[in-house]
């Protein structure tokens, strides 16, 4: 009668297997899970900040204001009249007035600040909104 109590080297190896693939699928799992909080981050902070300056802007034609002297942009910071109206995580990379019937055709265009060029850190938004004077 063999009373040898412990494991043998093939269950020993094959619990090591086992082990290892699951804390590989959970490590996996976790770094999944942060670059999609990143990327969420990335993206609401763009989306923010071109529906502010939309609304700064449709604001500014409605009462009468000319936007293409009222906004400017200087190394992808939008201003108005001075004040800065974006962060510096964003990047504005288009903004352009299009002149309407009794109005302006708004299109601009949010990148989020990404020097590095990381996946996870992209986000692009693009607006576009036609606005009208006030009569």
């Amino acid at each position: 009668m063999d009373n040898t109590k412990g494991f043998t080297l093939i269950e020993l190896i094959i619990y090591i297997a086992i082990v290892s693939a699951v804390l590989v699928l959970i490590t996996d799992f976790t770094w999944n899970v942060i670059y999609g909080n990143v990327k969420s981050q990335s993206v609401r902070e763009a989306q923010q900040n071109a529906r502010f300056a939309m609304l700064k802007i449709t604001r500014a034609i409605r009462v009468s204001q000319n936007p293409t002297t009222v906004f400017t942009l200087n190394d992808g910071i939008l201003y108005e009249n001075g004040t800065v109206l974006t962060t510096d995580r964003v990047r504005v990379t288009n903004l352009n007035f299009t002149s309407v019937t009794n109005g302006y055709k708004i299109n601009i265009r949010v990148e989020y600040y990404n020097p590095a060029n990381r996946n996870e850190y992209s986000a692009l938004v693009d607006m576009e909104s036609t606005t009208l004077l006030r009569p």
